[in-house]
């Protein structure tokens, strides 16, 4: 995550910077709330049914995160290369 938060606030201009970082914070809380009232429900339904759910959406969303980030940080770095030496 620390990756895509960098990304997320090098793309916001610096005067901005503070208001992109509490929106960025309030909705990793909403998340972390939601994800909790959902895995709760879950684990109530059936300890172990519940917890092999929630680990298998944990896992999806955890890869999902860090495919994005993996594609966003080989574009941004292919967009800010530099050129080769002798060419303008």
């Amino acid at each position: 995550m620390p990756a895509l938060t960098t990304l997320m606030m090098e793309a916001v201009p610096a005067a901005r910077a503070g208001v992109a970082a509490g929106v960025l914070d309030a909705a990793r809380q909403n998340a972390a709330r939601l994800a909790r009232a959902v895995f709760g429900s879950l684990v109530a339904g059936g300890f172990a049914g519940g917890t092999r759910a929630s680990l298998a959406i944990t896992s999806v969303v955890f890869a999902g995160a860090a495919l994005a980030t993996y594609r966003l940080t080989r574009t941004d770095a292919r967009e800010t290369a530099p050129a080769p030496a002798g060419r303008p």
